[in-house]
């Protein structure tokens, strides 16, 4: 199931580099540009959309914040944003790992031996089930709004984050909105009761029972300290944000709360933990890194592991596309599943330069495709100029030629969707191979260019079939 609006170009001021990266290290590629660049992206607002689906968006370089559905545009960007995953089986704990989940231990009195091997998984059970429950607990439910929440998150953003701007509804709509079918209200009792005896030696989780947008709250002597955003999917759990009370900042929660969160997908029966987006030159994310596990190469629709990733420009914060012959320089086709990662041990080269800098065919093949589409399918573009016109070139975003190919081939020929049209107030069948049937010759190319611009954006023209698609131009 999914619900979602016309797709957009947006750009907004940077929360990581607060736009203060020097302009020459923002250029990913060779370029005559001297002008400072800022956050980027394409966007939708979802309505509706079910767990399924956006894990399939996760692994091409989608995430979400609230209901908004964004895609960063990593040529134009002064950050570079790397979908990263790890596992239990991935992590390999290190010396500052086991002092904060020992430091922790002894700070809620848990009655445990610290010594001798380390074993992640159960020291931290150990941990918390070894503790008083009026000193620490944690317990799962909804994403629902509540004060004590909010206070928490105004305190967190003011205090650590100098944020003078927090306000009730930017936390809704941040933290507690979520767009997931499959998400459960906090009446439900049977289902937060079992998901919150995962602690249990005997539970055992498998993978599809839990679904959808939750709120860990953390206790520390009835008091909530803490408060993990997370997104339980079918094979992973993906981190939205993690708020702390500045009060515990000894503690390292945040360390802390990503540890736990690799150890309750294992117990969830999840396969993954993704850790939200890496970018290699800001200094708040080289924590990450020290959880091992790999990295989304976003043109190739294969996760990388970490340990292979040696290329200069990657460090240095640039886009990169990995090759190991190096030869390509043209834009590799959108794959509806995600590639096995390889095992090949061979050292990998940058080609990002080859197929999107100057000598590259990404942007030549892209303008002779607007002309071509224009032409062909009467598909039109605005050149950046109107707000639902997306880049011509995006990694992660459907390449033009490919959008040709698609179209020539007619396998769009019998998607079928319903969009409502703003300008109309009315919700119109559409089979995209009976488009004039509309009789209205703007309507025909305003929901043509929507439709189009969505399939590029989600990156697979199925998942827009039996969709709603609010249609706001």
């Amino acid at each position: 199931m999914l619900s979602l609006t016309n797709t957009y170009s947006g750009t907004s001021s940077c929360g990581y580099c607060k736009g203060k990266k020097p302009i020459q290290s923002q250029l990913p590629l060779i370029s005559s540009s001297k002008e400072p660049r800022s956050s980027k992206m394409s966007y939708s607002e979802l309505q509706s959309i079910d767990t399924e689906i956006y894990e399939v968006l996760l692994n091409r370089g989608h995430r979400r914040s609230g209901c908004l559905l964004y895609l960063p545009d990593n040529l134009n960007n002064c950050c570079r944003h790397f979908t990263i995953r790890t596992s239990l089986s991935m992590l390999k704990p290190t010396k500052e790992h086991r002092h904060h989940v020992n430091r922790f231990a002894k700070y809620i009195g848990a009655d445990i031996v610290t010594e001798g091997p380390f074993d992640l998984k159960s020291r931290l059970l150990s941990a918390e089930l070894g503790c008083d429950s009026s000193r620490f607990y944690t317990e799962f439910e909804s994403t629902a709004f509540s004060e004590a929440k909010y206070d928490l998150f105004k305190k967190y953003q003011t205090v650590v984050h100098n944020d003078k701007d927090v306000t009730e509804e930017g936390f809704k709509r941040f933290l507690c909105d979520n767009p997931f079918v499959d998400s459960k209200e906090d009446n439900e009792l049977g289902y937060w009761k079992s998901l919150n005896s995962w602690k249990d030696p005997k539970f055992s989780g498998n993978g599809s029972e839990f679904l959808g947008g939750v709120h860990e709250c953390y206790y520390i002597d009835g008091k909530l300290a803490a408060i993990a955003v997370l997104d339980l999917l079918p094979s992973c759990i993906s981190s939205v944000y993690f708020i702390w009370d500045p009060e515990y900042a000894h503690l390292g929660l945040g360390t802390l709360s990503a540890l736990r969160e690799t150890v309750i997908a294992e117990k969830l029966g999840k396969q993954f933990y993704y850790m939200g987006y890496y970018i290699a030159d800001c200094p708040k994310m080289k924590y990450k890194f020290k959880f091992g596990g790999q990295l989304l190469d976003l043109c190739n629709s294969q996760f990388i592991d970490f340990a292979r990733l040696a290329m200069d420009s990657f460090y240095q914060g640039k886009f990169i596309v990995t090759d190991v012959d190096g030869k390509t320089n043209k834009e590799s086709k959108i794959t509806s599943c995600l590639k096995p990662s390889s095992k090949n041990p061979s050292p990998l080269h940058d080609i990002a330069e080859d197929i999107y800098g100057p000598e590259g065919l990404a942007y030549k093949e892209a303008q002779f495709q607007v002309t071509y589409l224009k032409d062909q399918y009467d598909i039109e573009f605005g050149e950046g100029k109107e707000k639902d016109t997306i880049p011509f070139v995006c990694p992660g975003l459907i390449p033009l030629w490919q959008m040709s190919d698609l179209l020539k081939s007619g396998e769009m020929n019998n998607l079928q969707c319903m969009v409502f049209v703003y300008s109309k107030k009315a919700y119109l069948p559409i089979k995209w191979s009976k488009l004039d049937d509309l009789k209205d010759e703007e309507l025909v190319r305003n929901v043509r260019r929507t439709i189009f611009n969505l399939v590029r954006f989600l990156g697979d023209w199925k998942l827009l079939e039996n969709s709603l698609i609010y249609n706001f131009s």
